[in-house]
């Protein structure tokens, strides 16, 4: 525990991020009035060891790094579908914004209230009947659709898009083993997306490029405004993709990591999802929500800062493989797809429910991308080892192709 004057001081540092960048904090009271922003603060209170939290005010959590540094994991009142990482000083800030956690949450609603969705999970019998496919925008993603596509200013607060009307008999349906496995979902994407953005900050990012700033962030994703991510610290899109690769190599290692030590404990139990299935499915929302606010957004190029879709999910099929181990994406050698019924059925039975993401899904629940991965990767690791020798730090400069 710190002592009161080193606590205050750590306070007065956050306080004044806070008032210099438009930051707010998501009070408790706030958090209490959706479901999607409870199931945030839960996860918060939960991604640290209790005996490293410091303190907690409204929904952000204070510990210490190992180098003295603070580091403050949180939640912000933000419509956006968005995660950052922040340095000023001393100061490390990881969030995600209340969007994203909306976001998650009406999506595996819709997929756990569609009983064609892993029927074997029961009870199905209170579920509403499938919607059609021809509906243009998968279900669970009517808020997103709303945040990319509106030419209308962003709202200043959640609920000010609409809540869909099938989501409230949707939960209701939900009930026994279905239940607990829409919460899994649920828990286990809002991990992912934290453990994402504190990888950036345990890996060192906000230090890479930026030894002279004061002030640093890594964002991941801004559509709305009419531009990409700001090239935090000059970095090139190539090496904005690196770091993100890392990032979701440590969320990866930790979120599996937990999940084959549960399934060794408790092994599968009948008609539930085993632990990693559950977050393999989970940490798989992240990336296809975000691939779907640049498609409804008709942005027409990838998003060049971050590595596409099919090679976020491969990465995270691989490394939910048993035996997968904690080693980090870039500097493991790629391990080899093998098919998993148990693995890839969550993720097939997803891409069913309707034809967008069954485009979006199908080269990760065929496998073959062994050689487009190891090319994602080659280019990856170049752009880092360029970034870590001083190489990249300066946008102008072009990255070759190929590697040496």
């Amino acid at each position: 525990m710190a002592a009161p004057a080193e606590l205050q001081a750590a306070l007065d540092l956050l306080r004044g991020l806070r008032e210099r960048h438009g930051i707010d904090v998501v009070t408790t009271a706030q958090a209490a009035r959706s479901a999607p922003a409870q199931a945030a603060a839960l996860a918060l209170r939960h991604l640290l060891p209790a005996d490293l939290i410091w303190h907690i005010e409204g929904h952000e959590v204070l510990a210490r790094l190992a180098s003295g540094d603070v580091l403050v994991l949180g939640l912000d009142p933000s419509p956006r579908v968005n995660g950052r990482a922040v340095r000023e000083g001393r100061l490390r800030r990881a969030t995600i914004d209340e969007g994203s956690a909306r976001a998650v949450f009406e999506l595996a609603a819709a997929l756990w209230s569609n009983p064609k969705f892993l029927p074997e999970i029961e009870p199905i019998g209170t579920l509403m009947p499938p919607p059609s496919d021809a509906l243009a925008v998968p279900r669970g993603m009517e808020f997103v659709s709303a945040m990319a596509r509106s030419d209308r200013p962003l709202p200043k607060v959640v609920d000010e898009v609409p809540t869909p009307g099938w989501l409230a008999p949707g939960l209701l349906g939900l009930a026994g083993p279905r239940r607990q496995a829409f919460e899994r979902t649920v828990w286990n994407a809002l991990r992912f997306l934290l453990l994402h953005e504190l990888g950036h900050v345990c890996l060192g990012h906000l230090e890479l490029g930026a030894r002279k700033q004061r002030y640093r962030m890594i964002e991941e994703l801004r559509i709305r405004d009419g531009a990409a991510p700001p090239k935090a610290g000059g970095l090139t899109d190539e090496a904005r993709r690196a770091l993100e690769i890392e990032a979701d190599g440590f969320a990866a290692a930790r979120l599996f990591g937990e999940a084959h030590e549960r399934d060794a404990s408790t092994g599968l139990q009948a008609g539930m999802l085993s632990a990693t299935a559950s977050a393999l499915l989970g940490a798989a929302l992240v990336p296809i929500i975000f691939h779907a606010m640049q498609v409804f957004s008709e942005t027409p190029e990838p998003l060049s800062t971050h590595p596409p879709l099919w090679f976020r999910a491969d990465a995270m099929m691989r490394a939910a493989m048993p035996g997968a181990g904690t080693g980090a994406l870039l500097d493991a050698p790629l391990r080899h797809w093998a098919a998993n019924d148990a693995l890839q059925r969550p993720l097939a039975a997803a891409g069913h429910t309707h034809p967008l993401l069954g485009q979006w899904l199908g080269p990760v629940i065929d496998g073959g991308l062994d050689g487009p991965a190891r090319r994602v990767l080659a280019e990856a690791r170049f752009a880092r080892d360029g970034l870590l020798r001083g190489r990249l730090r300066v946008q102008q400069q072009v990255v070759p192709s190929r590697g040496p």
